[in-house]
């Protein structure tokens, strides 16, 4: 007992020994090397979210090429399936020209063996004219051959006619065949991208699905950001709006305000009231009306995109947690596009928004077109733009493959519109 006491005491001394050797370097060494580890697990982090960022744009670009593949699929299916009808009527009409131009090279070729018959027997035309036992039979026998002339011209004419038909829709049946096969390969061509974007996409959703904290992180964020677009979009068109009918409600004061003075100028013995003049025509607005334009608007941007995400609430098949509202289309497109004024109009505001760099409105009368994701920006606002106008190039996203992405909205006021309806999509 006495023996365990002494081991213990000794123990004890040693503690304060020990503690007495950490000198304010190794607390301040410890320190550090808690604050890198603390800064590697928030990198970490922070790399998870961005994978899980460029997973789920990966997954929105491949059903945005799935929806093009089942487009182009079907537009293929019909064309080919009316290519197939025009070759079976073709090839009908081939078989009937055939048949009709066999018909005349067999009646002439007839014709002419019982022509030659006739020279034969008679030595010559003039002979057979001249051997008749009468001068009637003569001139019978005269009108004869020159019937015989005429119709032997006519038959060749018909048959080279008809000859040229025939060789025509040979060459027709031959193009429609030839662009009915490339019809069949492209569709085919189609139809292996479908498969393989369907086999790809199953794999990042399985990946997402592994990802579950981090993907809601990332949607959550997503959807805080399309948020604030639509909070400060609608607070920008409200007070565009307020502007507006202030500026209406001043004008009237004032054209109300100068009818008052010059009643009160005008003599009293005039007895008759002034003519006014007519007020000048209001000029002619260039181009026809944004609402008249739905369906024949062209694409905002200066190159072949993707739908990467539609109109609406977008919901994946296959994760229903993927569940994002879109106010717009995002068009996935190659590095370098530009966005293009869509119509005539004037940049009603120019904003930097969190998560989609430059944005730019463009007023058309009642409707206004968003423009967001612009890294500069070629107008300013109050600038009276034209269709095809550049207005700012596609940001490029260096850090997710290069992705370049427009966001392009469509609005009646503070109303959404679905662009898909407005713009025609190559």
């Amino acid at each position: 007992m006495r023996r365990f006491l002494i081991v213990i005491l000794v123990f004890m001394s040693l503690i304060p020994a020990a503690d007495a050797r950490r000198t304010t370097k190794d607390i301040r060494r410890e320190r550090q090397a808690t604050e890198r580890k603390i800064k590697d697990t928030r990198r970490q982090i922070s790399s998870n979210i961005d994978d899980t960022r460029r997973e789920l744009n990966r997954l929105t670009s491949l059903e945005g090429d799935i929806r093009s593949n089942d487009a182009r699929i079907a537009r293929l299916t019909s064309r080919n399936d009316s290519l197939r009808k025009k070759t079976k009527i073709l090839s009908d009409s081939v078989e009937q020209a055939t048949a009709k131009v066999q018909r005349l090279k067999q009646s002439r070729a007839s014709a002419m063996r019982a022509a030659r018959r006739q020279r034969q027997t008679a030595g010559s035309a003039s002979a057979f004219i001249f051997s008749s036992e009468s001068f009637r039979q003569a001139l019978r026998r005269a009108s004869y051959l020159r019937d015989l002339a005429r119709w032997q011209d006519s038959t060749a004419t018909s048959l080279a006619r008809e000859a040229r038909v025939l060789e025509i829709k040979k060459a027709s049946l031959d193009s429609t065949r030839k662009i009915l096969k490339a019809n069949i390969a492209s569709l085919s061509e189609e139809r292996l991208k479908l498969e393989q974007n369907s086999r790809e996409a199953k794999t990042v959703v399985a990946s997402l699905k592994r990802q579950g904290r981090n993907l809601e992180k990332v949607l959550k964020e997503q959807q805080r950001l399309a948020q604030k677009l639509d909070q400060e979009l609608n607070r920008l068109i409200e007070e565009e709006a307020r502007r507006a009918a202030e500026e209406a409600r001043k004008k009237k004061e004032q054209e109300e305000a100068a009818r008052r003075k010059q009643q009160n100028n005008t003599p009293s013995e005039t007895p008759k009231k002034a003519q006014s003049s007519p007020a000048p025509p209001e000029p002619a607005q260039p181009g026809k009306p944004f609402a008249d334009m739905k369906g024949k608007l062209p694409l905002p941007l200066d190159r072949n995109a993707t739908v990467a995400v539609p109109f609406g609430l977008q919901t994946h098949a296959e994760y229903s947690k993927v569940k994002m509202q879109n106010n717009g289309i995002d068009l996935e497109t190659e590095p370098g596009a530009s966005a293009r004024a869509v119509h005539e109009g004037t940049v009603s505001m120019v904003i930097v928004m969190e998560g989609y760099h430059n944005v730019v409105l463009v007023r058309h009368g009642e409707y206004l077109t968003v423009y967001a994701g612009l890294a500069d920006l070629a107008v300013r606002k109050g600038q009276r733009v034209n269709a095809g106008d550049r207005i700012g190039s596609v940001y490029v996203d260096k850090n997710d493959d290069n992705r370049t992405r427009l966001h392009f909205e469509v609005r009646h006021e503070k109303e959404k519109l679905d662009p898909a309806q407005w713009i025609r999509l190559r």
